[in-house]
């Protein structure tokens, strides 16, 4: 695992890219999830996460298209191509990501159009530094080809590999290595909602959180009155509201597109949302569909877009800037009970780990309601009484225990356990000890009693709050207009 990871980074160093000459992709970086253990993940409102494997499988199993599109935002959402890859969809099929299977993505005032964020007057209006290119290249009146507006993204990304365009603020390179990758020449010559296609459709999701921390203006104090607590702001309503208008641009209809965002599953009679961007703030516009909760995911795919989709169809998935998640699978079917036993850690997970945990140490950057610090998860197929976990000879507190609401997966029961400080920098070492500790005997015969063979997986995960954050923004500009509302409409399922 670790040398195709180093091999991949000699090779990203050695491109003209690293050294900062706008040009074509040079690199897809496969995950190789059916060779490694890394799990890439999309979390969702309710703390649940979809797996990069759960999603190709809903994919797979629910959506019929002539060509689709694929554009993943969120932290590690590289990781997510692979497994479609893999599903053999039938089909001309374009993939892109903001950032490989191991990297967090970023959000920013990258764009001086932006201005200051209409619903947070003393702060630049934050969103995805790669969706930002993509959405407006992708989209719009004159939509480019989806090859075209990724190789625009990437070249011009402020936390990318690419050093030629001039910058607007501070810039931070080698952050991120955007992905692309596809089914060949036709998938590449994809546009948006131009092509054979007769039917077009699109689900946009909007992420697992209506407020992230950002960097305010310097010298103004927030005000009480807007909600406005330590510079935290909307970055994914924003980037989600781009590529909504970008879509509506190249000639979308509105329902031909199914919109999530936190709060969106609330509704009134009429069918009209009652949630609001933020807590406090403007009411979502009816152009909303639905939220982000797991459930929600499963009604977009396996409902609208299964039924809304036949072999005519161009189909566009597209998520936000956040929340992504990553974490390896420890898995080993013949697990000795309560005996420790090696395993091999991933390098770049131990060290994003380690950041995010330092990053979220400031309580004021924690989302209310929620623990963003990485843990340890275990995924079993039945309810464990008892079940404890020891990491190089620590035990991990227990802080979760809940049913696992993936109908792919055959765990039932999904643990999570805190990680300290101290825990993660353990796991810097490759070589992590673990012990699986339980107080039940199977039904089997007596087998649970020799092996922890009810463990699905387990492994530590970064957490469901691991987006790339404290870049530094630039000034502000005019303020823009609040986006209107759209026609009334009903939920669509």
């Amino acid at each position: 695992m670790r040398n195709h990871i180093m091999a991949c980074a000699i090779v990203a160093l050695g491109s003209s890219a690293e050294f900062g000459l706008a040009r074509e992709f040079p690199e897809y970086q496969s995950q190789d999830s059916a060779g490694t253990r890394l799990r890439s993940a999309l979390v969702t409102s309710d703390n649940r996460t979809i797996t990069d494997r759960t999603f190709a499988r809903m994919i797979g199993n629910n959506v019929n298209f002539r060509e689709a599109v694929f554009a993943f935002n969120q932290c590690y959402g590289g990781g997510f191509i692979d497994d479609l890859v893999a599903r053999g969809l039938a089909g001309n099929v374009s993939y892109t990501s903001a950032a490989r299977h191991n990297q967090r993505s970023y959000a920013r005032s990258e764009d001086r159009a932006s201005g200051v964020d209409p619903n947070f007057p003393l702060v630049r209006r934050l969103e995805s530094t790669y969706s930002l290119h993509w959405a407006t290249a992708a989209g719009g009146a004159t939509p480019a080809t989806v090859r075209s507006a990724a190789n625009t993204a990437r070249n011009n990304d402020t936390v990318g590999p690419v050093l030629n365009p001039t910058p607007v603020a501070p810039v931070v390179r080698r952050k991120t290595n955007p992905q692309y990758t596809s089914s060949g020449a036709a998938a590449d010559a994809i546009k948006l909602h131009q092509g054979e296609a007769t039917r077009f459709r699109a689900v946009l999701w909007g992420g697992s959180t209506q407020l992230d921390f950002g960097p305010a203006l310097l010298n103004n104090p927030p005000p009480r009155g807007n909600q406005y607590v330590n510079g935290n702001i909307p970055a994914n309503w924003n980037t989600l509201e781009r590529m909504y208008n970008s879509l509506i641009a190249a000639g979308y209809r509105d329902n031909e597109i199914y919109v999530m965002y936190p709060g969106g599953e609330r509704r009134n009679q009429q069918g009209n949302p009652t949630g609001t961007i933020f807590e406090g703030g403007p009411r979502l516009p009816n152009w909303v569909d639905d939220g982000t909760r797991y459930q929600d995911m499963r009604d977009a795919i396996e409902t609208w877009a299964g039924s809304e989709t036949n072999a005519d169809t161009q189909f566009l998935f597209w998520s936000s800037f956040g929340h992504g998640s990553n974490s390896i699978n420890f898995r080993n079917r013949q697990i000795p009970k309560a005996l420790a036993y090696e395993t091999l850690m991933d390098a770049t997970l131990a060290q994003n780990m380690l950041a995010i945990h330092d990053y979220y140490a400031d309580p004021a950057f924690v989302p209310s309601g929620q623990n963003p610090n990485p843990y340890f998860q275990v995924v079993t197929s039945v309810l464990a009484p008892e079940l404890s976990i020891t990491l190089n000879g620590v035990s991990l507190p227990l802080l979760d225990v809940s049913s696992d609401l993936d109908p792919f997966n055959t765990g039932g029961f999904v643990y999570k356990f805190a990680l300290s400080r101290d825990d993660l920098l353990s796991l810097q070492n490759p070589l992590a000890s673990v012990a699986v500790n339980y107080d039940f005997a199977g039904s089997d015969g007596g087998i649970f009693d020799q092996f922890a063979d009810f463990i699905q997986e387990l492994g530590p995960s970064t957490g469901n709050f691991a987006n790339g954050i404290g870049v530094p923004a630039p000034g502000a500009a005019a303020l823009l207009a609040v986006v209107g509302l759209g026609l009334a409409r009903r939920r669509r399922h």
